[in-house]
């Protein structure tokens, strides 16, 4: 079938058909803002007027929960990120890495924050999200020119029109995508200073053939755009043996059970706010005789006019500064308002609503990486079961960026490309600062109780991880980690290698090595030792006195015989 018979700007991938619905509906829990109230926010009933739920409306806040929920996941992946290794790749690509230059989105954005702020939010958002990586037109005629300096930007699922993969190649890669580009479009003021003058939408279709990789634009009318490095045909080469796009996929978005409940929330708040405005309004009740009072009794005026005696309703003034009398017999005049317990009731939902969105999305979480064999009750939320889903998050986007970094290379040199090596932490750590010092001391605790040397070892190396993981560089861990296992002692606490060092169970250099000291200072400090006992023992002894034992002058450490100081020193009192 010839393109003249169907647009291919048609195709649609059947997910496409089947969720994107549901893509609307998660993207406006997330953004929230006036649009997510027009939307979402529905009258009481048909009773109430346009009017009404209008001015409703305006006094409205919009819940935001869900989005608070999700960026809390969000962070604590991307605290994470300044730990992620990029070991080879060229020079170039390093750079652009550390966000050097033009960085790797031509914004100067590092690798980091586009993956931490871009990707990563849309994956947890979306559940899927797409990266392209481009490299301008221009091609290297010689060696001596300088390489091409790749760049990407991201999809929305919503842009991912429908895609193909190839199956030949089994690792992953695609055979074809369609995708919608928003392009920006620029209008020269004057001088050839352009500025933006507003969007347009462009399809992206590349594919690949037995003659290659190649690329090519329609506009929104679906017809072919020319551009001068196209062929006859409006195909551009891309000079690459696979198809450049990524996509990442963690199988579903963390707000697939959570947009319904803000929903209920947006609803449940708008109602409370309605009616704390206009009906929580206390109103003042006097007893009276109702025979007296009201519209069916003429009033007489003072004037002769036509008209004069008028049935009126009695208005009573109240507030500050005001009082009024009342008849003996009678109850004291007081004031009623409506019920609060339908309010309250309310608001305790809404609490409950709220829990539950964070809930919710924590659990999508956990059960990222969880078992469906699994039981409810070993679904409950914890900290182990959050950090597995996370650690799956990270492994998503670790496969993802090292895709990434094979599609920069080839790009840089196809036939000889350098491809980083991409990890990402294998471990994220949610506990506070509290917590872990909680842990870790219950397991020096246990190590203390535990026999056998590498035993000892292997906790501590475990309390390095507790404390230290998030807070510094993985390499760095493992060093440490390394410099536990080839230590000669198992503890440094000052109190426990005193002790073993006086009693002559470890030499004074392991107990300086246990305690941090520098290397060196154990002989320096036998000689400051010596000089200081020397000083002592010439302070207090006399050239007329011999001392026969010096421990009765303060220096017990020079002391001999079986004599004790305190004897000696009696023995000079009865003298």
């Amino acid at each position: 079938m010839s393109e003249s018979t169907f647009h291919i700007t048609d195709i649609r991938h059947p997910d496409y058909l089947l969720y994107s619905d549901q893509w609307f509906e998660w993207r406006d829990t997330f953004r929230g803002g006036v649009e997510y109230l027009n939307r979402y926010l529905k009258p009481f009933s048909e009773r109430e007027t346009d009017g009404d739920f209008n001015r409703r409306k305006e006094c409205t806040p919009i819940p935001t929960f869900a989005k608070a929920a999700v960026l809390d996941i969000r962070n604590s992946i991307f605290q994470r990120l300044e730990e992620v290794s990029r070991i080879g790749g060229s020079t170039k690509y390093n750079s652009a890495v550390a966000g050097e230059g033009s960085g790797v989105d031509r914004e100067g954005t590092s690798m980091n924050s586009f993956v931490g702020i871009d990707v990563l939010t849309e994956l947890l958002v979306m559940g899927k999200v797409g990266v392209y990586v481009d490299a301008p037109a221009k091609v290297p005629t010689s060696l001596a020119e300088e390489a091409l300096s790749p760049y990407l930007y991201y999809y929305r699922v919503e842009d991912i029109l429908s895609f193909k993969l190839d199956d030949q190649a089994e690792d992953g890669t695609f055979k074809a995508v369609l995708l919608i580009d928003h392009a920006i479009n620029y209008k020269t003021v004057f001088d050839g200073i352009e500025l933006p003058a507003g969007r347009e939408t462009r399809y992206r279709l590349v594919w690949k053939d037995e003659n290659g990789v190649w690329c090519r634009f329609y506009d929104k009318h679906k017809k072919i755009i020319m551009y001068p490095d196209s062929n006859a045909e409006g195909s551009i080469p891309l000079g690459i043996s696979v198809v450049p796009f990524v996509l990442a996929d963690i199988g579903g978005s963390l707000l697939e059970d959570v947009s319904s409940y803000q929903r209920a929330l947006l609803n449940l708040v708008s109602g409370d706010v309605n009616w704390a405005l206009k009906s929580n309004s206390p109103f003042l009740t006097i007893q009276q005789e109702l025979r007296t009072v009201g519209a069916h009794l003429k009033k007489t005026s003072l004037s002769a006019e036509s008209g004069a005696q008028v049935s009126q309703n009695q208005v009573e003034s109240h507030g500050a500064g005001t009082g009024r009398y009342y008849d003996t017999g009678l109850d004291r005049p007081g004031y009623i308002a409506p019920p609060t317990d339908p309010l309250l009731a309310s608001m305790k939902l809404q609490e409950k609503l709220e829990d539950d969105i964070r809930k919710l999305i924590n659990l999508a979480v956990t059960n990222k990486a969880g078992s469906r064999t699994e039981s409810a009750e070993a679904k409950k939320l914890s900290s182990q079961g959050l950090e597995a889903g996370l650690s799956f998050i990270g492994t998503v986007l670790q496969q993802a960026e090292q895709a990434i970094a094979r599609y920069w290379a080839m790009y840089e040199n196809v036939k000889s490309p350098k491809v980083a090596t991409v990890a990402y932490p294998k471990r994220y750590i949610l506990k506070e600062d509290s917590e872990r010092l909680e842990e870790a001391k219950s397991f020096l605790d246990l190590a203390d109780r535990i026999p056998g040397y590498e035993a000892k070892k292997a906790i501590t190396s475990m309390v390095a991880g507790i404390l230290l993981s998030g807070r510094i560089n993985v390499s760095n861990i493992e060093s440490i980690v390394s410099e536990i296992q080839a230590a000669g002692y198992t503890t440094s606490l000052l109190e426990a290698v005193i002790a073993q060092q006086e009693a002559g169970l470890i030499s004074d250099e392991l107990a300086s090595e246990a305690l941090g000291i520098e290397d060196g200072q154990v002989e320096q400090a036998r000689k400051d030792h010596a000089k200081k006992l020397a000083l002592i023992q010439e302070a207090q002894t006399s050239p007329e006195d011999q001392m026969t034992n010096p421990a009765s002058r303060g220096v017990p450490q020079m002391g001999e015989g079986e004599q004790s100081a305190s004897e000696e020193q009696a023995g000079d009192d009865d003298e």
